[in-house]
């Protein structure tokens, strides 16, 4: 009598390198939002130091260029993460 055969996968798992994959995949857009979520907050803060420094706030100029470039940052940085999925 032989031995019976060994049970197969049937549950839908995916192999460990697959996973492994995955993981690696989700870490990296993972990094990539918290440096967005970064960059924004640091230039935000930047720009509202610079509007607290201008003189009766007359010159917002530079602030209002902050957060663009906080806004521009951000969504480019999204833009890359979304084009690689």
């Amino acid at each position: 009598m032989s031995p019976p055969d060994e049970p197969k996968n049937t549950s839908g798992t995916e192999p460990a390198s697959d996973r492994t994959a995955d993981y690696t995949r989700f870490d990296r857009t993972s990094f990539v939002f918290f440096a967005a979520v970064v960059l924004t907050v640091v230039l935000l803060v930047l720009a509202w130091l610079n509007v607290l420094a201008a003189s009766g706030f007359d010159d917002l100029g530079g602030g209002l260029a902050y957060l663009v470039l906080a806004t521009f940052g951000n969504t480019v940085l999204i833009l890359i993460v979304a084009s690689k999925r």
